[in-house]
């Protein structure tokens, strides 16, 4: 898969293109790099872990994490999930896992049509996905 058609395919998942592009001053390559660590980074089984476990710190840290790169990138069907969920941990902690594992869920969701493509770039592109 070729780089514009990516990006064309990202648009149709979530992705604000344009507002990604910009935020990395237009080098196409550099947002693409940054993107492309996101599979790793979207580690949402640890969020669930410690989410069960009652470890604030590790949850906080990342879904923290998660929001900012999300943000950054511009990848706007995980960044609101986020949102959502560092707002009901900041207004409640863990205390109500009843309300936080639905948005966890709903990231999960949201996450995995994207990171299909993602894996489809890296495997097909001409250049081995990312630089």
């Amino acid at each position: 898969m070729e780089p514009t058609a990516f990006l064309d395919a990202l648009s149709r998942t979530g992705v604000d293109v344009p507002d990604a592009l910009a935020r990395f001053m237009g080098n196409r390559d550099l947002y693409l790099s940054f993107l492309c660590r996101l599979p790793k980074a979207l580690d949402l089984n640890a969020i669930r872990q410690a989410l069960r476990s009652g470890q604030e710190e590790d949850f906080y840290a990342r879904v923290h994490e998660l929001k900012g790169m999300t943000g950054n990138l511009s990848v706007r069907t995980l960044f609101q999930p986020a949102q959502l969920l560092l707002e009901e941990y900041r207004a409640h902690g863990l205390s109500r896992p009843e309300h936080l594992e639905p948005l966890v869920e709903q990231l999960s969701a949201a996450a995995a049509p994207l990171i299909a493509l993602i894996q489809d770039y890296q495997e097909t592109s001409a250049k081995g996905g990312c630089s």
